[in-house]
């Protein structure tokens, strides 16, 4: 005899059965709640592997503002349709066409999709860990940022 595990009754023919997707012990009242699980061998799963792929690092166009601005002219479109449409907040919007904030990628990639533009680029991954040891050493009266955004200016130029 045992206890069923949705209404606490004791019985002696508990089934095993599914409910929200969870099994559970119930007694015949209880399990017509549920999908009865008749043999426990039959489950298949399936399993995926992720395949860890290289990261791509992008970074937004400087003209950003006027090429989006440019866009929705032509399109005859608004602010706030084109928020709605890449699920932006408008507020955000506007302060990205305005320049009062630098856009993000993530932003960018939705409304380049949308209007079919290109605003974002891809960068080449810098690995500044090389650069900071050498660039310590010839200036020491910049700050580590200073020394980062120069290395990184001076290899996006080569």
């Amino acid at each position: 005899m045992g206890t069923c595990e949705m209404c606490g009754s004791d019985s002696s023919s508990l089934r095993d059965a599914r409910v929200a997707g969870t099994e559970m012990k119930l007694c015949a009242n209880c399990s017509k709640h549920g999908n009865i699980v008749e043999d426990r061998t039959a489950v298949s799963r399936t399993f995926y592997k992720k395949r860890r792929g290289e990261e791509i690092e992008f970074d937004v166009v400087e003209n950003y503002a006027s090429l989006i601005n440019s866009e929705l002219s032509k399109r005859n479109l608004n602010s706030h349709q084109l928020a709605r449409a890449v699920n932006i907040k408008e507020s955000s919007l506007h302060k990205y066409l305005s320049n009062k904030i630098k856009i993000d990628v993530l932003s960018a990639k939705k409304i380049e999709t949308f209007l079919e533009i290109t605003l974002t680029r891809q960068v080449e991954s810098v690995n500044v860990s090389d650069y900071i040891e050498e660039e310590i050493q010839e200036d020491t009266s910049s700050s580590l940022g200073d020394l980062l955004m120069k290395q990184i200016r001076e290899k996006q130029n080569k």
